[in-house]
């Protein structure tokens, strides 16, 4: 959606746990990624912070300035490095004007390529695991 001379992708509440949601916005033009969530569910717990880890990862992951707005839970602005930069207390009435600056035409290895990095590691320890399997059984009729 357009944000100023920018555009902004915005994924909702819990779509901060799946990493593709925010790479398909970011690989799709947002400079800016934004979470609204409503985190008055959840009470005064652990999740609240939670939330706020799964949208740093989102920002560094594709490189993003990223908002995170809630109506009750830790409303924070997060740089493209992770760096949280400003953050409200959760059950605490609070309001925040932020300038976010994005990093135009800058584009992560996960926002480009995804979980490849991911698979090639799975190949890796499979190819691995088969390696020493068959191995150790060559070894083990040589025992005998």
């Amino acid at each position: 959606m357009p944000f100023g001379e920018h555009r902004a992708g915005t994924f909702i509440c819990i779509e901060s746990a799946y990493p593709f949601i925010a790479r398909r916005l970011a690989s799709e033009g947002a400079d800016v990624l934004i979470n609204i969530s409503n985190d008055g569910y959840l009470g005064p717990t652990a999740v609240m912070r939670q939330h706020l880890a799964n949208v740093v990862f989102r920002a560094v992951e594709n490189g993003r300035p990223t908002l995170r707005v809630t109506n009750t839970g830790i409303s924070a602005r997060i740089n493209a490095n992770g760096k949280i930069e400003d953050q409200t207390q959760s059950f605490q009435p609070d309001i925040r004007v932020w300038q976010v600056r994005p990093l135009l035409g800058m584009s992560t290895f996960y926002t480009r390529y995804g979980d490849l990095f991911v698979y090639i590691c799975v190949g890796i320890t499979v190819l691995v695991f088969f390696a020493i399997l068959f191995s150790s059984r060559r070894s083990l009729r040589q025992q005998r």
